[in-house]
C-alpha cells in the first residue's frame, strides 16, 4: 500500500506490511477489539478460562499480544504465555508435561513478583511458604539453562522488570 495514502490516514508506516500480528511494532495504536475481546480478557476477581477458535488471519495472536500488554500496564492480572509446543515425543505430549511447563512459569513469576517487592514475603501464608519451597525443589533444582529461559520468556506481565537478571 502507498505510504503517501496511509500518511493521509494518519498511519506513519505501513500497518499492513506484515501478515503476522507478532510482527508489528506499532500494533497497540492501530488493534480493533472484537466485540468478545473484553470477555477473552476477563475478569481478574472471577477467572475463567477461554479458548479462542479462528481462522488464519482472524486476529488470534494480536489478541494474545494485547492481552499481554494489558497485563504489562494494568498490573491486575498475571499473563502467562504458553505457546511453545514441541514434537509429541512419549513425554512432551502428555498434559502432565505441559501442566509442569505451566506451574514452572507461574513459579518463576511468583519468585519476581516476591523479589520486586510486588507481593509481600510476610503476607503469604506459612502453608504457602512450604508449598512453594516445595515446588522450588522440585520445578527449579534440576531445570535447564533452556528451560529457565523458555519459562522466563513465557511470563508478560512482569517481562520488563526481569530484563536485567
Amino acid at each position: 500500500m502507498s505510504i503517501e495514502f496511509l500518511a493521509t490516514l494518519g498511519f506513519s508506516s505501513d500497518p499492513f506490511a506484515s501478515t503476522n500480528a507478532a510482527d508489528e511494532p506499532l500494533i497497540g495504536r492501530y488493534f480493533v477489539q472484537p466485540p468478545f475481546f473484553p470477555a477473552v480478557v476477563g475478569d481478574p476477581k472471577s477467572p475463567k478460562s477461554n479458548i479462542v477458535f479462528a481462522p488464519r488471519g482472524g486476529g488470534k495472536t494480536a489478541q494474545k499480544i494485547m492481552i499481554e500488554e494489558k497485563s504489562r500496564s494494568q498490573h491486575d492480572f498475571l499473563c502467562i504465555t504458553y505457546d511453545k509446543f514441541p514434537n509429541a515425543t512419549s513425554r512432551s505430549g502428555t498434559s502432565e508435561y505441559h501442566l509442569e511447563n505451566i506451574t514452572r512459569s507461574l513459579l518463576i513469576a511468583a519468585l519476581l513478583m516476591i523479589e520486586n517487592k510486588e507481593i509481600n514475603k510476610d503476607d503469604i501464608p506459612e502453608h504457602d511458604r512450604k508449598l512453594i519451597l516445595i515446588l522450588c525443589q522440585e520445578m527449579l533444582g534440576n531445570i535447564s539453562a533452556e528451560k529457565f529461559h523458555e519459562s522466563l520468556a513465557s511470563i508478560k506481565s512482569v517481562q520488563d522488570k526481569f530484563a536485567d537478571i
